[in-house]
């Protein structure tokens, strides 16, 4: 255990900043899921632009690395590539 007052207020901070960055991932990780999830185009556009807000807030919060979001962002684009061109073909 620490032993000196600034220890201790580290030991707190970081403590606070970890549940702060586990919420901010789950919040990413979920509307990425509801995203993959949908089957129709139509609805698709606001869940995208949604997951990929949360995937960029994550990255400027540094919580997952840029180029993580950035591959991230480019399987949300080709989902929702897909989505469309199988939409307008029915």
């Amino acid at each position: 255990m620490a032993h000196t007052k600034s220890a201790l207020k580290d030991i707190r901070k970081s403590r606070q900043a970890r549940d702060v960055n586990r919420q901010t991932e789950g919040s990413m990780k979920t509307a990425m899921k509801k995203f993959i999830a949908r089957t129709d185009a139509a609805g698709a556009d606001e869940a995208y632009r949604k997951a990929v807000k949360l995937v960029d807030k994550a990255a400027h919060k540094n919580v997952i690395h840029r180029n993580a979001a950035s591959r991230r962002k480019g399987q949300l684009d080709r989902k929702l590539s897909a989505l469309k061109s199988a939409g307008g073909a029915k």
